[in-house]
């Protein structure tokens, strides 16, 4: 004699509990996969901020070597408020200059997001 093992149609589909651990299984994944999807939005985010910090630290180094003295400090660039600072070292030419430049959000001038570093002409040297 075989043994069915078959279900009434009163039985038929799925019980109340199979279907919230599905849901349950269901909505772990959902709420990995947007975290991982949030996670990666903020590391495009932050490259671009690096990349425009990087940018704007190139033009300072690059208006320095064009002569000015005095570059701006505070600048705007990709709709962001940007703190600047260039610092002039000597180095053993006098006719050269080591310049050390960060950048950081005007929001945030504690936390520079790049650096460079650079050399200019300057007229030490000059008789």
């Amino acid at each position: 004699m075989r043994m069915a093992n078959k279900r009434s149609p009163n039985t038929a589909g799925f019980s109340l509990l199979e279907a919230l651990v599905a849901l349950v299984v269901i909505s772990v994944s959902a709420k990995a996969l947007l975290s991982a999807a949030e996670a990666h939005t903020s590391s495009v985010v932050s490259v671009s901020d690096r990349v425009v910090a990087l940018w704007v630290a190139e033009n300072t180094l690059v208006e320095l070597q064009l002569g000015a003295n005095d570059p701006e400090d505070r600048l705007r660039m990709a709709q962001t408020q940007w703190q600047v600072e260039a610092v002039l070292r000597p180095t053993g030419d006098p006719q050269l200059s080591r310049v050390d430049i960060s950048v950081a959000p005007a929001a945030d001038p504690d936390a520079p997001l790049a650096y460079l570093t650079g050399y200019v002409a300057t007229d030490g040297g000059a008789s």
